[in-house]
C-alpha cells in the first residue's frame, strides 16, 4: 500500500508539472567536474561516480526519464565560455552534449554567455543571460494552468478519482 501511495504521489507531481530548466546539467556527465570538485572539496566518492561521462547510473537515469520528458516543455541551458580550474586551465564542464538528455523531441538547448560557475549568478537585471530566463519562465506560467488542468481532467477520467 505505501508503495502505491508513493508512485501516486509521483504521478501528482507529474501531472502538476508544466515545464523543467535545467541550468548547466551533466546529463551524459562530465569528466572535468570530478577534477574540478575533487581539488577544491571533500567531495561524496560514491556520487561523483555516477558524474563520470556516461556513467550506468545516467544512463539508467535517461532512459527512465525519456518516455515521460514529451509531458514537459523543457530548456536545457550550457555554458558557453569555460571554467577557470584550480590548476590553471579552462575547461567546458557540461558542453552542450552533456546538457541535453538525448533522445528527447522538441526541447531547446540555449547557450549561456557564462562559465559553468556563473550560470546562474547575474550582474544586473540588464544581463542578456539573465533577461532569457524570466521571459521563458513567464511564458511557461502563461501556458501551464490550462495544460496542468487538461493532465488532471484526463487523469481523473481515466482513473475514476473525481
Amino acid at each position: 500500500m505505501a508503495n502505491e501511495r508513493h508512485l501516486l504521489q509521483y504521478k501528482w507531481i507529474s501531472l502538476s508539472t508544466y515545464g523543467i530548466l535545467f541550468l548547466g546539467t551533466p546529463h551524459q556527465g562530465t569528466d572535468i567536474v570530478l577534477k574540478f570538485i575533487s581539488l577544491c572539496c571533500r567531495p561524496n566518492n560514491i556520487l561523483l561516480k555516477h558524474l563520470i561521462s556516461h556513467s550506468e547510473l545516467l544512463q539508467d537515469q535517461n532512459s527512465d526519464f525519456n518516455p515521460i520528458a514529451a509531458d514537459f516543455q523543457m530548456k536545457f541551458f550550457y555554458e558557453n565560455f569555460p571554467t577557470l580550474l584550480t590548476d590553471g586551465t579552462f575547461k567546458i564542464i557540461v558542453p552542450r552534449s552533456s546538457a541535453v538528455v538525448p533522445g528527447i523531441a522538441n526541447v531547446e538547448s540555449i547557450g549561456m554567455y557564462k562559465n559553468h560557475a556563473g550560470m546562474a549568478k547575474f550582474n544586473s537585471i540588464h544581463d542578456n543571460d539573465f533577461k532569457c530566463i524570466p521571459l521563458i519562465v513567464q511564458n511557461m506560467i502563461q501556458k501551464a494552468p490550462s495544460a496542468v488542468e487538461t493532465r488532471w481532467t484526463r487523469f481523473d477520467q481515466q482513473s475514476g478519482w473525481y
